[in-house]
């Protein structure tokens, strides 16, 4: 068992990391992005105020595109 985990470890490659890196990042980006966008929703339903309102749905929307952009990285990846 040893000896198999160290010729895994031997024939990962540095572009095996970075793509592992790579999705690890966008994943994370994803989570905050996700989180961004649920307190943007959450303080617009409590301040109903018209400029407040136009403002937080263009950033929710800037944020479901961002969103969007790393769901199609993940899936190339």
């Amino acid at each position: 068992m040893a000896d198999e985990l160290y010729l895994m470890a031997h024939e990962i490659k540095l572009n095996d990391i970075d793509e592992f890196m790579k999705l690890f990042g966008n994943r994370n980006e994803q989570q905050i992005l996700e989180k961004h966008k649920n307190e943007l929703k959450i303080l617009n339903e409590k301040n109903n105020v018209v400029g407040q309102s136009i403002r937080m749905n263009n950033e929710i929307s800037d944020i479901r595109e961002k969103l969007d952009y790393c769901s199609r990285v993940s899936e190339i990846g």
